[in-house]
Protein backbone atom coordinates (compact mmCIF):
# COMPACT_ATOMS: atom_id res chain seq x y z
CA UNK A 1 0.00 0.00 0.00
CA UNK A 2 2.97 2.49 0.91
CA UNK A 3 5.16 0.89 -2.07
CA UNK A 4 7.90 -0.07 -0.16
CA UNK A 5 8.29 -3.03 -2.07
CA UNK A 6 7.63 -1.62 -5.52
CA UNK A 7 10.97 -1.31 -7.38
CA UNK A 8 9.35 0.34 -10.34
CA UNK A 9 5.90 0.61 -12.49
CA UNK A 10 5.71 2.27 -15.66
CA UNK A 11 4.22 1.47 -19.21
CA UNK A 12 1.76 -1.38 -17.69
CA UNK A 13 4.64 -3.27 -15.72
CA UNK A 14 5.33 -3.43 -12.33
CA UNK A 15 8.68 -5.11 -10.30
CA UNK A 16 7.96 -5.58 -7.04
CA UNK A 17 9.86 -7.37 -4.20
CA UNK A 18 8.57 -10.45 -2.79
CA UNK A 19 6.56 -9.51 0.20
CA UNK A 20 7.49 -13.58 1.66
CA UNK A 21 10.87 -14.25 -0.13
CA UNK A 22 12.09 -17.50 -0.81
CA UNK A 23 15.75 -16.12 -1.39
CA UNK A 24 16.72 -12.36 -0.70
CA UNK A 25 16.33 -9.98 -3.61
CA UNK A 26 13.67 -12.37 -4.94
CA UNK A 27 11.55 -9.93 -7.12
CA UNK A 28 8.04 -10.52 -9.50
CA UNK A 29 7.63 -8.68 -12.37
CA UNK A 30 4.27 -8.81 -14.22
CA UNK A 31 1.32 -6.55 -15.80
CA UNK A 32 0.16 -3.48 -13.98
CA UNK A 33 -3.22 -4.43 -15.06
CA UNK A 34 -3.29 -7.67 -13.23
CA UNK A 35 -3.90 -9.63 -16.53
CA UNK A 36 -3.92 -13.50 -15.41
CA UNK A 37 -3.11 -15.14 -18.59
CA UNK A 38 0.25 -15.00 -19.96
CA UNK A 39 -0.95 -15.37 -24.04
CA UNK A 40 -3.46 -12.87 -23.54
CA UNK A 41 -1.35 -10.21 -21.91
CA UNK A 42 1.49 -7.46 -24.00
CA UNK A 43 4.81 -9.23 -22.48
CA UNK A 44 6.92 -6.85 -23.87
CA UNK A 45 6.68 -3.81 -21.36
CA UNK A 46 7.50 -6.94 -18.42
CA UNK A 47 10.16 -7.91 -20.40
CA UNK A 48 11.30 -4.15 -20.48
CA UNK A 49 11.29 -3.83 -17.26
CA UNK A 50 13.39 -6.31 -15.99
CA UNK A 51 15.73 -6.02 -18.93
CA UNK A 52 16.29 -2.68 -17.26
CA UNK A 53 16.42 -3.31 -14.01
CA UNK A 54 19.48 -6.77 -14.56
CA UNK A 55 21.96 -4.96 -14.19
CA UNK A 56 21.40 -3.39 -10.90
CA UNK A 57 21.30 -7.02 -9.86
CA UNK A 58 24.33 -8.10 -11.72
CA UNK A 59 26.11 -5.23 -10.05
CA UNK A 60 23.93 -5.45 -6.42
CA UNK A 61 24.78 -9.19 -6.70
CA UNK A 62 28.13 -10.08 -8.79
CA UNK A 63 28.60 -13.80 -9.45
CA UNK A 64 25.40 -14.52 -8.54
CA UNK A 65 22.82 -16.67 -10.42
CA UNK A 66 19.55 -15.03 -11.42
CA UNK A 67 16.86 -17.77 -12.16
CA UNK A 68 13.86 -16.76 -14.46
CA UNK A 69 10.95 -18.38 -14.16
CA UNK A 70 7.47 -18.30 -15.42
CA UNK A 71 4.63 -18.17 -12.90
CA UNK A 72 1.04 -18.79 -14.77
CA UNK A 73 -1.68 -17.57 -11.79
CA UNK A 74 -3.55 -14.32 -10.89
CA UNK A 75 -1.71 -12.60 -11.88
CA UNK A 76 1.05 -14.59 -14.28
CA UNK A 77 4.57 -13.25 -13.20
CA UNK A 78 8.13 -13.97 -13.99
CA UNK A 79 10.04 -13.89 -10.81
CA UNK A 80 13.98 -13.25 -10.52
CA UNK A 81 14.99 -15.59 -7.98
CA UNK A 82 18.61 -15.00 -6.94
CA UNK A 83 20.52 -18.23 -6.33
CA UNK A 84 22.99 -16.79 -3.02
CA UNK A 85 23.14 -19.93 -1.40
CA UNK A 86 22.12 -23.61 -1.32
CA UNK A 87 18.89 -24.23 0.69
CA UNK A 88 18.81 -26.25 3.17
CA UNK A 89 17.49 -29.73 4.23
CA UNK A 90 14.49 -28.24 6.48
CA UNK A 91 13.97 -25.02 4.00
CA UNK A 92 13.68 -28.02 1.13
CA UNK A 93 11.79 -29.95 2.97
CA UNK A 94 8.91 -27.35 4.75
CA UNK A 95 8.81 -24.39 2.14
CA UNK A 96 9.89 -22.17 4.81
CA UNK A 97 12.52 -19.59 3.91
CA UNK A 98 15.13 -18.33 6.37
CA UNK A 99 17.44 -15.67 5.32
CA UNK A 100 18.27 -12.17 6.71
CA UNK A 101 17.54 -9.40 4.51
CA UNK A 102 13.87 -7.81 4.07
CA UNK A 103 12.48 -7.21 0.71
CA UNK A 104 11.80 -3.25 1.76
CA UNK A 105 16.45 -3.55 2.27
CA UNK A 106 16.51 -4.92 -0.68
CA UNK A 107 14.68 -2.93 -2.60
CA UNK A 108 16.50 0.33 -0.68
CA UNK A 109 20.02 -1.22 -2.19
CA UNK A 110 18.76 -1.66 -5.80
CA UNK A 111 17.45 1.78 -5.99
CA UNK A 112 20.79 2.84 -4.48
CA UNK A 113 22.53 0.89 -7.24
CA UNK A 114 20.38 2.65 -9.96
CA UNK A 115 20.84 6.29 -8.86
CA UNK A 116 24.34 5.40 -8.35
CA UNK A 117 24.66 4.40 -12.15
CA UNK A 118 22.89 7.20 -13.32
CA UNK A 119 24.76 10.05 -11.44
CA UNK A 120 27.89 7.90 -12.94
CA UNK A 121 26.64 8.12 -16.60
CA UNK A 122 26.10 12.00 -16.04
Amino acid sequence: ERGARVLEECNGAIGILAWAPRMPFETWFMPSDGNSRFEMSNVIPVFDLIQRWLPFYQRALPEVALDLVLQEGEPWRIELLPRLKELELVEQMTGLYAHGCWPEEAREMLQMMRENYSNSER
